[in-house]
């Protein structure tokens, strides 16, 4: 596939601040219908009601016919990761307690934006217009599941790869501005190492994204057989917000 091959030319360089653009001209777009149906409703002891699944069922072929799955990345190596902040060789940093620690022993950052394009904001405002706002509300949510999968894959491809590699390996969670304690203002920062207008998606002076259905994010490269411990290095294991969409595991007590 075009997209493994271009993830292995990347990261066996491994230059500072090497930036890689990728159409995903190969990739099949695909759902992460676990997330869409949280996104719409759906309980952990019963399912979704009815004509909430036969709305999905109808609108789903659809939805896909919008999707234009693309990412543009960097590979950045890490200066220090301490007291609540990750500092990059560069001088740049991130702060966050929780992904700071998350991201303890990373050797290098993968740096993303990911975008499934413009299409499916023009039809959820078109369905909005029109008054269809159930149909708009899971047009939304399909959307979602759509960028997540898309940011899901792109990750896997990178622990694909490290999973032989004799030097690094790709470990532990991905984290976005705006999740857990990292400030979504601190997406400026992220911006400011891959050039997400080549893959089409601008940020505002307020910090989102357009198109709205487009993730920016993180996630660590480390020595070889040094990986975070999965649940050491969890937040969501420390977390009781049990209603956090973004939730990733359960809560519960680590000694």
């Amino acid at each position: 596939m075009e997209q493994n091959n271009q993830i292995r030319s990347t990261v066996s360089v491994m230059e500072p601040a090497a930036q890689t653009t990728s159409l995903l001209a190969n990739y099949q777009p695909e759902f992460d219908m676990d997330f869409v149906k949280r996104l719409l409703g759906r309980q952990k002891t019963g399912g979704l009601t009815r004509s909430t699944r036969n709305r999905l069922k109808q609108m789903h072929e659809g939805v896909y016919q919008l999707l234009h799955p693309r990412v543009v990345w960097g590979v950045f190596p890490v200066a220090a990761i301490e007291k609540g902040r990750i500092e990059f060789v560069s001088g740049l940093t991130l702060k966050s307690h929780k992904m700071a620690r998350a991201m303890t022993g990373a050797e290098q950052l993968v740096c993303f934006v990911a975008t499934i394009g413009r299409k499916i904001d023009l039809k959820i405002n078109q369905l909005m217009d029109q008054g269809r706002i159930a149909n708009a509300y899971t047009c939304d949510a399909l959307g979602s599941g759509a960028v997540e999968s898309v940011a899901e894959k792109f990750q896997s491809g990178f622990d694909r790869k490290f999973s032989s590699n004799e030097v690094h390996t790709a470990a532990g969670i991905r984290f976005s501005p705006g999740y857990c304690d990292w400030q979504v203002t601190e997406q400026h920062k992220l911006f400011s190492l891959v050039d997400a207008g080549t893959i089409g998606v601008t940020l505002d002076k307020s910090s989102l994204m357009t198109p709205r259905k487009s993730i920016s994010a993180v996630f660590g490269l480390y020595p070889k057989g040094s990986g975070p411990a999965t649940k050491k290095h969890n937040p969501c294991f420390y977390c009781f917000k049990k209603d956090c969409l973004a939730r990733r595991s359960p809560a519960e007590t680590i000694n």
